[in-house]
């Protein structure tokens, strides 16, 4: 598994990208809105500079590993959306799409439905959207989530968009949950809708929560294959 991951680092490091990433957070964040991230920016800054880390005396040394939660939570549900999604990877180049004619600023939505017209769009978020007061509907925060999918309906003209999240809900066992956000305006009947997948908390085996988990991410497919028009056969 190690030489997993060393594999995978080594392929997609580059020293200049580093270099720059370093020189780009020189200075700390001094804006409102970015002062809770000021502890992971300062954390960050240590590993890239190759400063160490330690609790208690210097010697002891802290082994581990970083996981990037969104990235993984993309991952892990493109492994049973793939039959009816492209799943687009940025890191790798792969589905790129445009923005603007004449190839100008490339872009890579989470999730495209394979068939159906217009496409089906959606991004994947590792945010708790139904209870974390930051993502409130009208939060700075959830407005600038909310952008980035509608630009997206725009340029692949689809009328309905998704945004799947993690659940953790525990006196619930729906599969889902789902709220309709229709857009106002001339676009009122366009829809963003807000998916958040039960994830069981209580489970008496890792072979119970196996089989819940499985049942709700089948729940979730028929309920992108059926309403939202896509293959009528399961996804």
């Amino acid at each position: 598994m190690v030489s997993q991951f060393v594999f995978h680092t080594q392929n997609t490091y580059n020293k200049n990208a580093r270099r720059k990433v370093i020189m780009a957070n020189a200075k700390p964040f001094v804006h409102p809105y970015f002062t809770e991230y000021a502890p992971l920016q300062k954390i960050c800054l240590n590993i890239l500079n190759h400063e160490k880390l330690t609790f208690g005396e210097e010697k002891d040394k802290i082994h581990g590993l970083l996981f990037d939660g969104a990235w993984l939570w993309e991952e892990y549900l493109n492994t049973f959306l793939n039959e009816g999604f492209e799943h687009p990877e940025n890191l790798k180049g792969n589905g790129r799409e445009y923005l603007f004619k004449k190839g100008k600023q490339p872009i890579y939505p989470d999730f495209i439905s394979r068939s159906g017209s217009p496409k089906l769009v959606g991004d994947a978020k590792y945010i708790p959207l139904d209870r974390h007061k930051f993502y409130e509907d009208d939060s700075e925060k959830a407005t600038s989530i909310y952008y980035k999918t509608i630009t997206y309906m725009y340029r692949f003209e689809t009328n309905r968009g998704f945004l799947l999240y993690p659940c953790s809900k525990i006196d619930s066992d729906e599969p889902f949950f789902s709220e309709e956000l229709y857009i106002d305006g001339n676009a009122e009947n366009k829809i963003l809708e807000k998916i958040g997948l039960h994830i069981p908390q209580e489970t008496e085996s890792f072979q119970e929560f196996t089989m819940r988990i499985g049942n709700n991410e089948q729940a979730l497919k028929e309920h992108l294959s059926k309403n939202h028009y896509l293959n009528p056969s399961p996804i």
